[in-house]
C-alpha cells in the first residue's frame, strides 16, 4: 500500500502498516517489533542449511504481495474470479500484528500508549491519503477543463466520496449509496479506499479496547492477589509473556476475540439477508471478525512458552527438529495453496457469496493466518535447502509487489476495470 497501507485500495488496504518504524525505547513499539526472525546467532547454519537473511516480515510481506496481485488480477478480469475472498486475509494479518504489538509492548513497558500509537498512524497514513485525494481532485478539475463537461450530480457524489475518504468512512458511504461491489458499471474512483477506511477504524478502536481489557485484567489479578505489574526486563532479552498478569490478560483477550468472532458472524449473516452481499462485504461489523481471527491467533501463539522462545531467539533454546521444520514448511505451503486456491474457485458469484457469508469467510482467514504465522517461525533459524515455500514467500520481489500494486487503484478506476 503505498505504505504498507497507504493502502491504497483493497489489495493493500489491509495489511498492516508494514513495518512501522521500530523504536525500542518507546512504550509503543510497532509491528516489526512483534516477531524476530532470520538467521539466529545462537544457531549458526549447519551443513545443508542455508543462512538466508530473511527479515522479520518478509514471508508475511510475500504472502500479502501474492494476495495483492490476485486482487489486481481480479479487477483486471484476468480469470481469478473469486480473488475478492482474499481481502479478509489482509484484515486478519493486521489483527494478528496489532494484537501482538500491543501485548509485547505491555509486557515490556507495562503500558500500551494509545496516543503514541495514534501519532505514528497519523504520520504514516494521512500524508499518503491527502496526496491521493488531492491528485483525484486535480485530475477531475483538469478533465472538466478539457472536456467542458459540467455534471452537478457527479460533482456532488465525487465531493461526498472524497470527504468520506478523508474521514475514513468510505465503506459506510458505499453502503448508503447501495453501490454493488461486484457489478457496479461506474464505481466511485475511490471505491477501493473502503478497505483502508475499515483498517483505520480498527486502528482507532482497537487500542482503546485493548487498554480497557488490560486495565480490567490488572484489576482482577490485583484483587485476587496475583502479580499485577510486569517487572522491567533486561533490555537485551525479549519481553516475557509468562507472568501471571500477562497470561491472565492473554486469556481475557482470547475470550474477547471469540466473542467478537461470534458477533461478527451473526451480524454478517443478518446484513447479508437484509441488505445484500455488497453491504455485508463492506460493513465494518463484518470485518471485525477477521481482525478478531488475527487477534485470536496472536493470543494462541503468545500463550505458548516455546513460541515465545523462538520469537525471542533465546540462546538457550535447542534447535528445531527436522520434523518440526517440515511441519512449519507444510504450514507455509497450506497458506499459499489456500490463498491461491480460494481465488480460483469457479462458481457463480452469488452462490459463492452465500457460502462465503455463511461459513467460508472466517475459516479461510484463520487457516491462512495461522499457517502464515507458523511459517514465520521457520525463519527463526537458518533455512534448510528444501524450504522452498518459505524462500519463495520471503523473496523481496513479492514484498515489492505488495507496495507497487498500490498504484492499480486509480488506473483500474479510470480505465473502467474496477
Amino acid at each position: 500500500m503505498a505504505t504498507a497501507h497507504g493502502e491504497h485500495a483493497e489489495a493493500r488496504a489491509h495489511v498492516l502498516g508494514k513495518g512501522v518504524d521500530e523504536e525500542s525505547e518507546a512504550p509503543c513499539g510497532d509491528e516489526e517489533a512483534v516477531l524476530v526472525t532470520a538467521s539466529s546467532p545462537g544457531h549458526p547454519a549447519t551443513k545443508g542449511e542455508q543462512p538466508v537473511n530473511i527479515s522479520r516480515f518478509d514471508t508475511l510481506d510475500g504472502l500479502r504481495g501474492i494476495g495483492c496481485l490476485l486482487v489486481v488480477a481480479y479487477h483486471l478480469r484476468l480469470g481469478v474470479n473469486s480473488a475478492w475472498i482474499c481481502i479478509g486475509v489482509f484484515f486478519s494479518l493486521s489483527g494478528f500484528l496489532m494484537t501482538s504489538q500491543a501485548l509485547r509492548t505491555q509486557a515490556k513497558h507495562g503500558e500500551f500508549n494509545v496516543f503514541i500509537f495514534w501519532k505514528r498512524r497519523v504520520a504514516r497514513l494521512i500524508p499518503a491519503l491527502m496526496l491521493t485525494v488531492a491528485s483525484i481532485a486535480c485530475a477531475t478539475l483538469i478533465e472538466k477543463a478539457i472536456t467542458g463537461e459540467q455534471d452537478p450530480i457527479a460533482s456532488y457524489y465525487l465531493r461526498k466520496d472524497l470527504l468520506y475518504t478523508i474521514a475514513y468512512g468510505q465503506n459506510w458511504n458505499l453502503i448508503s449509496q447501495q453501490q454493488d461491489y461486484f457489478s457496479d458499471p461506474k464505481p466511485s474512483v475511490v471505491r477501493h479506499v473502503w478497505s483502508l477506511s475499515i483498517e483505520e477504524q480498527y486502528y482507532i478502536l482497537w487500542p482503546l479496547l485493548f487498554q480497557a481489557i488490560q486495565r480490567a485484567a490488572t484489576f482482577v489479578t490485583a484483587s485476587k492477589g496475583r502479580e499485577s505489574s510486569v517487572p522491567e526486563p533486561d533490555p537485551a532479552m525479549s519481553p516475557s509473556m509468562s507472568t501471571p498478569a500477562m497470561r491472565f490478560l492473554l486469556k481475557a483477550l482470547l475470550s474477547f476475540e471469540l466473542v467478537a468472532i461470534t458477533f461478527s458472524q451473526y451480524i454478517c449473516k443478518y446484513v447479508y439477508e437484509t441488505q445484500g452481499g455488497s453491504a455485508a462485504y463492506y460493513a465494518s461489523w463484518t470485518r471485525a471478525g477477521e481482525f478478531a481471527v488475527g487477534g485470536l491467533v496472536a493470543c494462541c501463539f503468545h500463550l505458548s512458552p516455546w513460541i515465545n522462545e523462538q520469537i525471542s531467539r533465546s540462546p538457550e533454546r535447542p534447535p528445531m527438529s527436522t520434523l518440526l521444520r517440515i511441519t512449519l514448511e507444510v504450514a507455509g505451503a497450506v497458506a499459499f495453496v489456500t490463498l491461491v486456491g480460494c481465488s480460483m474457485i469457479s462458481v457463480p458469484q452469488d452462490v459463492l457469496m452465500d457460502h462465503y457469508v455463511r461459513w467460508l469467510r472466517l475459516p479461510v482467514a484463520f487457516v491462512i493466518t495461522f499457517c502464515a504465522i507458523a511459517q514465520v517461525l521457520q525463519t527463526s533459524e537458518p533455512l534448510p535447502p528444501w524450504a522452498i515455500f518459505t524462500k519463495f514467500a520471503g523473496s523481496r520481489s513479492l514484498g515489492a509487489a505488495d507496495s507497487v500494486v498500490s498504484y492499480h487503484t486509480a488506473c483500474t478506476s479510470y480505465i473502467g476495470f474496477s
